[in-house]
């Protein structure tokens, strides 16, 4: 009797876990990000220059081999989860072209070089490398590469892909975030 039920129980266990991952929600996977609201305060203006995309290939979320189309493009999801990262901070942010008479004297820029998070079963491993520019005028004051590789075991749905996406750039940013206040207040 124990015996049937253990494994009535195990049957039951694999199919809502094969239910959960081929269920991984339909429609684009969601890059969201949540500024680190308790880091140091700062103050000043800085304009901040969107990212540019210079990953050899487009493909952000791999799954099993095939690309998953994303809510939003990764070099704008960065660009923004910076600008968030800025303004937590107390800084304001302005989006004037670096040579206009409206300029803020520091301005920040950079290069997504690769960012890919590849899901195969149950293993996945998110890859990123950011190149970022500080200028205050026009001297070059930080001009630093940032790389980083997150992997985890869990259950490959939606929820999974996008909080792992999310976490890898909080920490990837704060390495960026704590370089800039260092460079500018140090």
């Amino acid at each position: 009797m124990w015996n049937r039920l253990a494994r009535l129980s195990a049957l039951v266990t694999v199919a809502a876990m094969l239910l959960l991952a081929g269920c991984a929600g339909s429609g684009p996977v969601r890059l969201g990000y949540d500024a680190d609201r308790w880091s140091p305060k700062c103050d000043g203006v800085v304009g901040l220059h969107g990212f540019e995309d210079a990953r050899p290939t487009p493909a952000f979320v791999v799954k099993d081999g095939k690309a998953l189309e994303t809510d939003k493009d990764v070099a704008k999801w960065v660009t923004q989860a910076l600008c968030d990262e800025l303004e937590a901070r107390s800084f304001t942010v302005t989006q004037d072209a670096p040579d206009s008479p409206f300029a803020p004297e520091v301005n920040i820029g950079g290069e997504v070089l690769r960012a890919v998070l590849d899901v195969d079963g149950v293993h996945h491993t998110m890859q990123m490398t950011l190149h970022v520019v500080v200028q205050r005028g026009k001297e070059v004051v930080l001009d630093k590469t940032y790389a980083g590789q997150w992997d985890r075991q869990d259950l490959p749905t939606r929820g999974t892909i996008e909080e792992m996406a999310s976490s890898a750039l909080v920490d990837m940013l704060s390495s960026v975030m704590a370089d800039i206040h260092e460079t500018l207040h140090g």
